[in-house]
């Protein structure tokens, strides 16, 4: 007599087998095509290769950099987003949802660096310059600042900030000793731009740009205060209406009649950072 419940058994079990295998197979099948997807999003092919490929193109910029101005100044940009940190901006032009960016060029190469995907386009996009605006009203202040930042670079000073600062020779800066009655300033900056001006950690800043403050308050005479902008425009604002006695950084000159400018002491190009 047929044991049925053994043959029943055995028909389930080879069955189960089968289903077993199915869902096994197309689990690997569908884990290949998702790993495909994520090596095609990781590799996109890139779009630009000259300035002359930007037109029309999603150009990523960091937030309130003069690479927004640049670009509305140029007009062919099709699509302009800012971001808040280099590494989302890299993340993004990798993965193709940049074409390219516009970044100053200490950032530019610093993310070039860090990627074998990422390159810079040999031709600068544009150059800025760095310079100190000083707000009018207070005439000797205006000659002061002025002179101090002069004679930072006749005397070879600047250039060693700069060399230690921006090219990692290293540099310490050496305070002057002020008279107890010596006045104090506010100056604005904008802490958001390494190694030019970076929050230390500890409530306090740094950089180069904070060295050049020193400099020219020690050789002014005066202590000073800082007051950190939300961003290039702001820098500009707050010297044209007299909250602060001087801005410093990234300022483009103008005709306006509410400030006076330095000398640049620092210019840097903008460059083009492109996919591969």
């Amino acid at each position: 007599m047929r044991n049925y419940s053994t043959v029943n058994r055995l028909h389930i079990q080879r069955k189960m087998k089968k289903k077993t295998f199915k869902i096994v197979y197309f689990s690997l099948v569908l884990a290949l095509l998702c790993c495909t997807a994520a090596c095609k999003s990781e590799s996109v092919a890139g779009t630009v290769r000259s300035l002359a490929d930007m037109e029309g193109k999603t150009v990523g910029v960091l937030a309130g950099t003069v690479a927004e101005e640049s670009l509305a100044r140029r007009g062919t940009a099709g699509e302009v987003k800012a971001y808040a940190n280099g590494e989302t901006l890299a993340d993004d032009l990798r993965a193709g949802v940049l074409d390219c960016a516009v970044l100053d060029e200490a950032t530019a190469r610093a993310l070039d660096g860090r990627s074998r995907k990422l390159v810079l386009l040999d031709e600068p996009f544009s150059d800025q310059g760095y310079r100190i605006a000083i707000a009018r009203g207070n005439g000797r202040m205006v000659d002061a600042v002025k002179e101090a930042a002069r004679d930072l670079i006749r005397s070879g000073e600047l250039e060693k900030m700069r060399k230690g600062w921006l090219e990692g020779d290293g540099y310490d800066y050496v305070p002057a000793d002020l008279p107890e009655d010596a006045g104090t300033v506010t100056v604005a900056i904008d802490a958001s731009m390494y190694p030019y001006e970076f929050t230390d950690g500890q409530g306090g800043y740094e950089g180069f740009e904070i060295d050049i403050i020193r400099a020219v308050c020690d050789r002014v005479g005066v202590r000073y205060e800082l007051l950190n902008a939300a961003d290039d425009e702001q820098l500009i604002y707050l010297a044209e209406s007299g909250k602060v006695t001087f801005a410093v950084g990234r300022i483009r000159e103008s005709d306006s009649r509410l400030v006076e400018y330095s000398d640049t002491y620092v210019t840097e190009e903008q460059y083009v950072l492109v996919r591969k």
